[in-house]
């Protein structure tokens, strides 16, 4: 039976795909299993850049760099049609090279 997993927030989501830490454990944020990170990291792969730009994981009026890059962000060299290439060959690089480890038992 496959093992599937859901996450509920983007803070999970960045929290589990993130590598482990021994904090991350220790505050319960952390991936259980190297399958549940890969699954996150698939699941942030899939998110669009503008949702994680209107949903900061840190306030802009308390952290400079989230400041930074809400006010500096250019919408328009970051779209679909500019990444999809990027994005289409990295995901064709990373499914060929980990399909073998997520089919294992």
């Amino acid at each position: 039976m496959a093992e599937r997993f859901a996450f509920s927030t983007l803070r999970e989501i960045f929290a589990k795909a993130n590598e482990e830490k021994s904090g991350d454990q220790l505050a319960g944020v952390a991936a259980r299993s190297e399958r549940e990170r890969v699954a996150a990291k698939y699941a942030l792969a899939d998110i669009p850049l503008r949702r994680i730009i209107d949903q900061p994981l840190i306030d802009a009026n308390t952290d400079e760099v989230t400041r930074l890059i809400q006010e500096t962000w250019d919408e328009a060299a970051s779209s679909p049609s500019l990444l999809s290439p990027l994005a289409s060959s990295v995901s064709t690089c990373c499914m060929t090279q980990r399909t073998p480890a997520l089919s294992r038992p």
